[in-house]
């Protein structure tokens, strides 16, 4: 039977811990630029569409888009 230090364990669930984190910290960054890229398009689209300024529409759609799908992203269990 191998006894591990508190040394030990303590790396062993601070690794565990930290690679949860990274996990979720890739997915909001994933899905924050999706919902940039879709939001930048909808808003270039409404810019086309209501004759808007393209740049300003886009920026503000991509903004929106990603803190919107950042929101809405919840990590799967």
């Amino acid at each position: 039977m191998d006894v591990k230090s508190p040394k030990e364990i303590v790396a062993d669930v601070s690794g565990l811990t930290d690679e949860k984190k990274r996990k979720a910290f890739m997915l909001k960054a994933q899905s924050s630029v999706h919902g940039a890229f879709w939001g930048g398009a909808f808003g270039l689209l409404f810019a086309f569409y209501k004759s808007k300024n393209k740049y300003v529409s886009t920026l503000i759609g991509a903004g929106v888009g990603a803190l919107v799908s950042n929101i809405l992203t919840v990590e799967k269990k």
